[in-house]
């Protein structure tokens, strides 16, 4: 595009050269029109002088005249001559000057023709240069807004910089947060294993004292058993003192019960067993009707059966209220 306003330039300064050189032929033509034109006026009055009465009058003849011009020459003719030969000159100069004129004339007009051409193309230029200054015109202020838009895009950004600054803060104090969390929740964890262990040794603890109150249930139920097995025997024991202080005989079956049941410790059997095999003793004292009285009682058996009483009286847990022993 520079390029073409600088062949523009140039081309102008050729036209306004060439018009310059035309002015100028035209101020040298009439220059030369007006010096003919003396000449004309000048050979005018020439011949004048020469075709007067009073030149007739001093020119008899010809050879007179020749004469007179030889050896008397008129200075009018010598300047007609003078002016002749310049006229030749100037004709044939003016002949140079027409035929540059003309050369100049065809040249002016292909120079106007190309300044015309080049005006034209001079003019679509201009227009292509309002045209790309209309669209410089448009993208100044497209990219004026783009500006203004990047100004405010940047705005947002330093206020979008500052917000993720602020949540940044935020979250680096939510961390430590989650980090002393994480730590109580740790110190939490160990004492609920703690506890955990501590209630795992006292359930164990409760497991044991429950077995062991079982074991205890179980033996305290033997011992009950026994208990009212001892009192079964006891009572059994005080109705046979009893029938023996009576001085009531015992059979001889009773007498070996109580030697078995003397070395078993009064524990082997009890009285309920002795009552189902029908050698029990009838409540009052009385004895088994198995057993017929006997006319003699061995003091062996006696002092027997007085050592199993006591034994069974001094080893009973019954209690000495228990209305069985009435």
């Amino acid at each position: 595009m520079s390029a073409k306003i600088c062949d523009v330039q140039r081309l102008q300064a050729d036209t306004s050269i060439s018009q310059d050189s035309y002015d100028s032929l035209l101020t040298t033509t009439d220059d030369l029109l007006f010096h003919v034109q003396t000449l004309h006026s000048t050979l005018e009055e020439v011949v004048g002088q020469t075709t007067s009465p009073y030149a007739k009058r001093h020119a008899t003849s010809s050879a007179e005249m020749d004469r007179s011009t030889a050896f008397n020459p008129n200075p009018g003719l010598g300047s007609l001559r003078t002016l002749m030969d310049a006229l030749g000159e100037e004709k044939v100069r003016n002949g140079q000057l027409e035929c540059q004129i003309i050369g100049l004339n065809g040249r002016i007009e292909q120079e106007k023709t190309a300044g015309l051409t080049i005006q034209e193309e001079a003019q679509r230029m201009w227009q292509q240069l309002e045209e790309q200054a209309e669209r410089l015109n448009s993208w100044r202020s497209l990219l004026e807004q783009k500006d203004q838009a990047a100004n405010l895009a940047l705005t947002k950004a330093a206020d979008t910089e500052a917000a993720l600054q602020e949540c940044g803060r935020r979250i680096a104090a939510a961390e430590d947060d989650l980090q002393k969390e994480a730590r109580a929740r740790q110190q939490v964890e160990v004492e609920r294993d703690m506890l955990l262990l501590e209630v795992q040794d006292w359930k164990a603890r409760y497991d044991a004292l429950m077995a062991e109150k079982e074991a205890v249930e179980r033996e305290r139920e033997a011992l009950r058993r026994d208990n009212a097995n001892l009192l079964d025997e006891s009572v059994w024991a005080q109705q046979q003192w009893q029938t023996i202080a009576s001085g009531n005989p015992s059979a001889p079956e009773i007498d070996a019960e109580y030697e078995r049941m003397a070395q078993a410790g009064m524990k082997a059997k009890p009285p309920q067993h002795i009552a189902a095999a029908g050698k029990a003793p009838v409540a009052g004292g009385a004895p088994p009707k198995t057993h017929a009285p006997q006319g003699d009682r061995r003091p062996e058996q006696d002092a027997k059966l007085v050592a199993l009483a006591t034994d069974i009286l001094g080893t009973s847990q019954a209690p000495t209220d228990d209305p069985r022993l009435d």
